[in-house]
């Protein structure tokens, strides 16, 4: 009788079960990550948000009036009475958690003196009630 000398290694079956347990262990936590990420790109926004909200008070504060576009907190508009007193309040207008551009727009007959807020995740498509709008933040 002839003795087949065994050789190291692992076997289909122990590879085949590794592989599942990994698998088990990845569709458990992909769920969780993604919920962190949704939930970061909200935070961000909204932070974003009172961060710009709190430029436009500034710009406001300077010059005696609210900025035409947000653009305005980052760069001298070309009106000389306004250019006269405005102080840059930002390097850059943030864009969203998205990746997106905030929306903004004097309101001056409504409730609030303007309107500041991004679609959310769902982008324009996005019913009104899902937007994100600085004066209904936390």
């Amino acid at each position: 009788m002839i003795m087949q000398k065994r050789v190291p290694g692992f076997s289909f079956l122990e590879i085949l079960m590794a592989l599942a347990i990994m698998a088990m262990i990845i569709a458990a936590t992909v769920p969780i990550i993604l919920n962190r990420k949704k939930a970061a790109d909200k935070a961000a926004t909204a932070l974003s948000m009172k961060n710009i909200q709190q430029s436009v008070e500034l710009f406001r504060s300077d010059v005696g009036q609210y900025p035409e576009k947000l653009k305005d907190l980052a760069v001298m508009p070309k009106d000389e009475e306004i250019a006269s007193n405005w102080n840059k309040h930002l390097n850059e207008v943030p864009k969203d958690g998205w990746g997106r551009e905030f929306k903004y727009r004097l309101t001056p007959d409504a409730d609030n003196p303007y309107e500041l807020h991004s679609y959310g995740p769902k982008g324009k498509k996005a019913p009104k009630s899902e937007w994100m709008n600085v004066w209904k933040l936390k």
